[in-house]
């Protein structure tokens, strides 16, 4: 008696790259990036995979301060920051809270051309590849603040990068090697990562 094959459908035929316990490793080289290659080339690739599964509806990428997404009826400005922030000191290797405060209020307040439409933000979201101290990050939700400025940190990015971009995981070679192994213990066959 031959068994029925069922077809694999593209998530069954991809296999996971890395477990959770590799995002330690995923959020030290989030944080080895600059913010060039953070904002300009990961999160430009994060947002197209995002809009082809239809978890945004689309984007325009402004590349600088006004990156911005829309999620259903609502849009979503993101300020993506690849240099630790604390709540005043700002120097070469850190970014002042307030002063990034300020630019999240000035997108609130800018008018964004959106298919011949003005439009404002509904939310802005700083997305963060390094560290960010607990006073910083209290800045951005103060009780009496004209607006709230919903904080992403770095094991939130990797997630979705892991989530909706494998070949960027499978190019990070310590990731790319644990996730090999670990497929290959998970599966108890040869795997493939699919690049």
């Amino acid at each position: 008696m031959k068994a029925s094959k069922k077809k694999l459908t593209n998530k069954e035929k991809t296999p996971q790259i890395i477990s959770s316990s590799d995002t330690v490793n995923g959020i030290a080289w989030l944080e080895s990036l600059d913010e060039h290659h953070f904002r300009d080339e990961i999160l430009k690739e994060l947002f197209h995979r995002m809009r082809g599964e239809e978890t945004i509806v689309d984007f325009i990428y402004t590349h600088g301060r006004f990156e911005k997404g829309g999620l259903s009826s609502r849009f979503i400005g993101v300020q993506a920051k690849s240099k630790k922030i604390t709540r005043q000191s700002s120097d070469s290797r850190s970014d002042s809270a307030i002063n990034v405060k300020q630019q999240c209020e000035s997108a609130y307040d800018h008018k964004f051309n959106w298919n011949g439409n003005e439009i404002r933000l509904d939310v802005v979201e700083l997305w963060m590849s390094k560290h960010i101290t607990e006073d910083a990050e209290s800045e951005f939700n103060a009780p009496l603040a004209r607006h709230k400025v919903a904080v992403k940190k770095s094991s939130e990015i990797f997630s979705l990068i892991e989530r909706y971009c494998p070949r960027i995981i499978a190019k990070i070679p310590g990731l790319a090697e644990a996730g090999y192994i670990k497929n290959r213990e998970c599966w108890g066959r040869p795997s493939h990562i699919y690049i």
